[in-house]
């Protein structure tokens, strides 16, 4: 919660449920412009669940959001259920009481704004910069989502226990702690399950560059070359991490680097893996949110 007199926020939520469809919600789950309190932790599930719009307060522009990350793969809501809290099976009078609550709430503020940043720039069909949010994202939630999740867990303890070893060794980055989480967190047969990246035909068969260089790093399940490239869940967050490491830390003479041949269009490479990296974390981080309405 927070005074929208005190923000500087550049992104505002934007009810985009009808009047006679909240007839009967509690207030507190529906966006009103007239309010001045604001729920991070709601806004965040809304727009992960597909069920709200936003505006940029610099150019007016409104993005509607209607991919629901609640499922893998994720779906698109044709339709949105005024009744939000269907969406995971919850009561929607519990859902508001439990996501408008302060706790956690500055990480769920720093995550919100990295979403909106993300979708806004993918609307713009700038891609390269859209990614730069997907991995602000992961280096927000490699430590604190495993410690959400210790904190809701009915073994706090022993969860905690689990992580700390990894928390506290000086030779395990933070990206290394969510990976662990996310192996001991989500069941095998969904991590063991697949989704697909399409390489998209490019001019002068630019797109086998583009997936020779997704191919190097040797993550996928398999293959259907210069058209199709498999990946496991499990393996999403170390592509997402090899993916900025190649093509931020452009150092010279590197073999882990990509070269300018390698990706020709970040345009167009972004826009192909953007949605499995933005999907896969989504879905992670409303299991999290799920533990917190229970």
């Amino acid at each position: 919660m927070c005074d929208v007199s005190e923000m500087t926020d550049r992104f505002v939520p934007i009810e985009t449920l009808k009047a006679h469809q909240i007839v009967g919600l509690p207030p507190n789950v529906i966006f009103q412009a007239t309010s001045n309190i604001r729920y991070y932790k709601l806004e965040l599930f809304r727009l992960l669940i597909g069920t709200s719009s936003f505006k940029c307060i610099i150019s007016d522009e409104i993005i509607v959001q209607r991919e629901n990350y609640s499922k893998l793969p994720n779906t698109y809501n044709k339709n949105i259920k005024p009744k939000i809290g269907r969406y995971i099976g919850i009561d929607t009078k519990k859902m508001g009481k439990e996501l408008t609550n302060n706790n956690n709430r500055g990480f769920y503020d720093e995550i919100l704004k990295e979403y909106y940043s993300y979708f806004f720039e993918t609307k713009k069909e700038n891609h390269t910069t859209a990614f730069i949010h997907i991995y602000r994202i992961l280096e927000r939630i490699a430590i604190c989502l495993p410690l959400v999740y210790a904190a809701c867990s009915n073994d706090y303890k022993g969860v905690y226990n689990d992580f700390k070893k990894y928390i506290l060794d000086d030779k395990t980055g933070e990206l290394k702690v969510i990976q662990k989480f996310v192996s001991s967190f989500i069941d095998a047969s969904i991590l063991q399950s697949t989704v697909d990246i399409e390489i998209q035909p490019l001019q002068s068969n630019f797109h086998e560059n583009h997936f020779n260089a997704i191919a190097r790093f040797n993550l996928h399940e398999s293959n259907t070359p210069f058209s199709q490239i498999t990946f496991k869940y499990e393996k999403v967050l170390e592509f997402i991490i090899k993916v900025r490491n190649a093509y931020f830390h452009a150092l010279t003479g590197s073999n882990n680097s990509f070269k300018a041949d390698d990706i020709v269009y970040s345009q167009d490479f972004f826009k192909m893996i953007n949605p499995l990296c933005c999907s896969w974390m989504s879905y992670l981080i409303i299991q999290v949110m799920k533990l917190e309405l229970k």
